[in-house]
């Protein structure tokens, strides 16, 4: 098939609403973001810096809007001299109880999952089985003609000073490389699982979640040697938990021993649901098809994570630690001792010191990583197993059909 006769199969006009309607999506969260708490930081980061400007907000609520539009998509902020603007001086509500930075990597998620949802959308209404993966992977890609009139116009507004963006590298990043990319993925997706298969994976991906915490939960009882006296100890197990969880899913738990646990119970889990994925649906033949079937958690698994990862950082606040619920911390502390969470935390039982998890852009790199990992690989894996011991099983009556003719 010729490029010509590609293009002329692509769905260009449906691409372009469906992809402005996701660029006004976010246009609308940045806005939200902007009116429902609106940075006072700015005039801070002004006096700071000598700039003249103390009495006003120099910006308007929609030009802080564009500008959170822009910080979402990871395309940096500059001062009129040149210099990166921290992400908080537009974002600094969220330090009302002073969590790590990384609180805000579920904002970053919501672009790339409606792209995605857009791009799924396209493949399923305008390609057909007949289509080659190019081609699915094209007509969801085509979300990028409405989503780039939408990031065009923007770049538009940016104001030009003090602060503003790059517009070249901000309309290449957002209103190419964004929506291409992962459309593309909603289209391949869409051309890989039947609805119905991604419904079955998003229910096995929310019970792996609850069984992977219950069992990490009760693992505590064994792992943790030793609880202070007069902690909260419930409440210390389950902080405990999560951040036992974050650091298996990040392949950074660091622990030792029985600490470990946390890596057999997720890659038992995620690896045993690719399995019965597969082998309760006979429509499986091969093993590309096994491994992509075993992998349907995948899509729910992001915004699980996302959302888990987001707690986790939470219960990282120097706020709970110190003032909320400091009875609770010192169980944490005693996993640590115990080589339960290795590195996570300091070895302090009266006060322990808990550093910030990740930034933003560790964020998105920790949920891509927990993602390729567990519900891909160990998933696809499990789907590969099952396809196997299927084969094994039917083989024998195979020959033996064949020897009675």
């Amino acid at each position: 098939m010729s490029v010509g006769d590609r293009i002329r199969l692509l769905p260009l006009k449906a691409g372009a609403v469906v992809g402005a309607g996701v660029g006004c999506c976010v246009l609308v969260l940045a806005l939200l973001v902007t009116v429902a708490y609106p940075p006072q930081g700015i005039l801070q980061l002004f006096s700071e810096m000598g700039i003249p400007i103390l009495t006003r907000q120099p910006f308007s609520e929609t030009e802080v809007a564009i500008l959170t539009l822009f910080e979402l998509q990871f395309v940096g902020i500059h001062s009129e001299s040149g210099s990166v603007v921290l992400t908080t001086v537009l974002f600094e509500h969220f330090e009302e109880f002073r969590p790590p930075n990384s609180v805000l990597g579920l904002l970053y998620v919501v672009p790339i999952l409606l792209l995605y949802r857009g791009g799924k959308l396209l493949g399923q209404r305008y390609a057909n089985s007949g289509n080659s993966l190019l081609q699915w992977g094209l007509t969801g890609a085509t979300v990028a003609v409405g989503y780039f009139a939408v990031m065009g116009v923007t770049t538009l507004l940016v104001p030009a000073d003090p602060l503003s963006v790059d517009t070249n590298s901000a309309l290449v990043r957002t209103g190419i490389v964004y929506p291409v990319a992962f459309g593309a993925v909603g289209g391949l997706v869409a051309a890989g699982y039947q609805r119905g298969e991604l419904r079955v994976g998003q229910l096995y991906a929310l019970a792996v979640g609850l069984l992977s915490a219950v069992l990490v939960f009760l693992s505590t009882y064994v792992t943790i040697e030793e609880i202070p006296e007069g902690a909260e100890e419930l409440l210390g197990r389950a902080i405990t938990t999560t951040f036992a969880l974050h650091g298996a899913f990040t392949l950074d738990l660091g622990a030792s021993g029985l600490g470990a646990v946390p890596y057999l119970v997720l890659g038992v889990l995620f690896a045993g649901a690719g399995f019965l994925l597969v082998d309760r649906d006979a429509g499986v033949d091969t093993a590309g098809d096994a491994f992509v079937r075993g992998a349907a958690l995948a899509p729910t698994h992001v915004v699980v994570a996302s959302v888990f990862f987001t707690v986790a950082s939470l219960f990282a606040s120097p706020y709970l630690v110190v003032e909320a619920i400091p009875d609770a911390y010192p169980v944490v502390s005693a996993a640590t001792e115990s080589d339960a969470l290795g590195v996570v935390l300091s070895n302090t039982r009266a006060r322990p010191i808990i550093p910030p998890f990740t930034g933003v852009g560790e964020f998105v790199e920790d949920l891509f990583l927990s993602t390729v990992a567990y519900p891909v690989v160990l998933g696809g894996s499990g789907g590969l197993l099952a396809l196997r011991n299927e084969t094994r099983d039917t083989a024998p009556e195979y020959r033996q059909q064949s020897q009675t003719r």
